[in-house]
C-alpha cells in the first residue's frame, strides 16, 4: 500500500476512483497535456484505465498520488510508475521505474514539482529500495529537464518519441546525494 507522503505545505496521497474527474481535468490542460500526454486529449476510459495500472501497482508500493493541500485541493498529480511500451525496450529504461509529475499551469514555478519529485525520490530510496528512478523527457520540455537535474537526475541518452525525441535520465539512488534535495 502506498502511503501518505507529506511535502511543504501540501502531501502526496494515493489516488481514489473519486480523484478520477480532477486528474482528467488536470491533464486535459493544453499546457500540461502538451508533453506529458503526446498532446492528446485523455477520455474517461483512459483516465479509468490509468487508476486501474495505478491499483494494479499499489501492491509494489508503485502508482499515482495526488498533490494536494487543504487550502486548494488538487495542486497536480505525481507517481512513480514501471518504464511501459515502447521504451522498456531500450537499455537505459529496461526494467526502471519512472517518475511522473504534473502541477496544475497555474501553479507552476512555487516547487511543488519539485518538491513533490524529490519526495518520491526520498520514498523510492527508504521505502522501496530502489537502485535508480529513470526519465524520458521530450527534448522541447525545458521545465521537465531544469527540475530532473535539480533533483539529481543525469543524462543517460536519447531516443525517438511519438512526438518529439527524448532525453533519456538516469537517477542513482544513494544517502548522500539524496541529502541535498530532501523535503
Amino acid at each position: 500500500m502506498k502511503p501518505v507522503i507529506k511535502i511543504q505545505g501540501a502531501c502526496l496521497r494515493p489516488v481514489t476512483d473519486e480523484d478520477e474527474a480532477a486528474c482528467l481535468a488536470l491533464l486535459r490542460k493544453p499546457d500540461v497535456r502538451r508533453y506529458l500526454c503526446d498532446d492528446r486529449v485523455l477520455s474517461g476510459p483512459d483516465m479509468r484505465n490509468m487508476f486501474a495500472q495505478s491499483a494494479a501497482q499499489d501492491r509494489d508500493g508503485l502508482g499515482l498520488w495526488m498533490i494536494e493541500n487543504r487550502e486548494c485541493g488538487c495542486l497536480g498529480l505525481a507517481g512513480l510508475t514501471p518504464v511501459g511500451e515502447p521504451l522498456h525496450n531500450l537499455a537505459a529504461m529496461r526494467g526502471g521505474v519512472e517518475p511522473v509529475i504534473a502541477v496544475d499551469p497555474a501553479l507552476w514555478g512555487r516547487g511543488i514539482a519539485r518538491q513533490s519529485l524529490a519526495a518520491l525520490v526520498h520514498y523510492a530510496e527508504l521505502e522501496l529500495h530502489l537502485g535508480a528512478l529513470v526519465a524520458a523527457v521530450d527534448a522541447p520540455n525545458a521545465a521537465s529537464h531544469r527540475l530532473l537535474e535539480a533533483c539529481g537526475f543525469r543524462r543517460n541518452g536519447e531516443a525517438r518519441g511519438k512526438a518529439y525525441d527524448l532525453l533519456l535520465y538516469k537517477r542513482p539512488i544513494s544517502g548522500p546525494r539524496l541529502a541535498q534535495i530532501a523535503p
